[in-house]
């Protein structure tokens, strides 16, 4: 089981802050099935203007492929609160050269409240630094309108660490420069994440 917490800060107007929170709970060990839970709250100069929350079932096939289902409540606020629904199909693959990992992410999403689908593509590469510490780079792409005028419309790049605190216990802090393109031009947006989590 893991329990991980999102805050997130930032000092500008064009920071935001998030937190998150999510467990992943065992339902069948043997066949390694497990329920995925998350709520997730978003803040930026003006307030929270964004809460989602989101349940799945996770099906380990290896101790490096994963592949998950989920359903996504979200609200988002403009000119008061929109209820928004969403469906995706998640694969999540982890490949390591000795000391080294290489992670992506899957993600094809479809969007209720637009009628539309997006496709989501998150790489990471992680380096060790000692043996309570990583470094990490990494960048996720998504591509919007995947049946109907496809394009590139949002980019994220991160990078940070991973702290093993305890055994049971590891924190992530890192930088999330998002992208978002609106109408010809790009948008962009400061994010600093701190993560704790704690499994058992």
């Amino acid at each position: 089981m893991v329990i991980a917490f999102v805050p997130t800060a930032g000092w500008a107007r064009d920071w935001e802050y998030y937190f998150e929170y999510k467990t992943k709970v065992p339902i069948e060990k043997k066949q390694k099935i497990l329920f995925d839970f998350k709520e997730e709250t978003r803040y930026k100069d003006d307030g929270n203007y964004y809460r989602k929350s989101f349940f799945g079932i996770s099906k380990r096939i290896s101790s490096e492929l994963e592949a998950s289902l989920y359903y996504a409540f979200k609200e988002k606020r403009k000119n008061g609160w929109k209820k928004l629904h969403m469906f995706w199909i998640q694969g999540d693959k982890k490949v390591h050269f000795n000391k080294f990992m290489l992670a992506s992410s899957t993600k094809f999403e479809r969007h209720c409240y637009v009628d539309t689908y997006k496709f989501r593509e998150k790489l990471e590469a992680v380096f060790p630094l000692n043996k309570k510490m990583r470094f990490f780079i990494g960048d996720e792409a998504r591509i919007f309108s995947l049946f109907d005028n496809p394009y590139f419309g949002e980019n994220e790049s991160l990078c940070g660490f991973y702290l093993m605190v305890f055994k049971d216990f590891a924190l992530k802090v890192y930088y999330d420069l998002r992208r978002i393109k609106s109408n010809s031009s790009w948008e962009n947006t400061n994010c600093l994440r701190t993560v704790f989590n704690f499994k058992f």
